[in-house]
């Protein structure tokens, strides 16, 4: 292997940070899972006795900077580090992505008015949820400003109206006598 092979691995391989835990976990998952590597990765592992997970990631690493600089090499460090970015922005979103099965009817409308929106179909889906919470908050909202008060409620308001109209009657009649 010529050195140019090394260092191109190297730049390949660049965005893995072996101090950065959470990569580091999430890559010995992934490359556990992989059959490209799993051979090479336990072997290398396994000979070095390395037990501490940042030195298992400089080991894979150093491991993967003599691979051969094949297409299937370069396809595979691509996968990687386009799973390892796509499991980011997951993490990261406060969107999740979801699968729902609709009527051709509701599908076809949906599309008509993303298209006349221009906007996607994931946000003609979210506006129309989103309102749909807005005016049920609206709606219990204005049930509870609209209630009827209870009777008990009522008749404590009555009581003191008639208490005070009885009290006002009382003083006039005292004032005409």
């Amino acid at each position: 292997m010529k050195t140019t092979d090394q260092e191109k691995m190297k730049k390949i391989l660049k965005w893995i940070n072996p101090q950065d835990t959470e990569q580091s976990e999430w890559l010995e998952s992934y490359l556990e899972k992989k059959k490209e590597v799993q051979s090479l990765n336990r072997l290398t592992i396994r000979a070095l006795g390395i037990s501490n997970l940042e030195d298992k990631i400089n080991a894979f690493k150093i491991a993967s900077y003599n691979w051969p600089d094949t297409l299937e090499t370069m396809a595979f460090c691509n996968r990687m580090k386009a799973a390892w970015n796509q499991y980011k922005k997951r993490k990261n979103s406060k969107l999740i992505s979801g699968e729902f099965t609709i009527s051709k009817e509701a599908y076809n409308e949906l599309k008509r008015l993303a298209k006349q929106s221009k906007v996607s179909q994931s946000k003609i889906i979210e506006s129309f949820l989103l309102q749909l919470k807005k005016n049920r908050t609206d709606e219990q909202l204005m049930n509870r400003v609209n209630k009827p008060k209870p009777e008990a409620q009522r008749g404590i308001f009555q009581r003191k109206q008639r208490t005070k109209l009885t009290y006002n009657t009382s003083n006039e009649n005292k004032k005409t006598s």
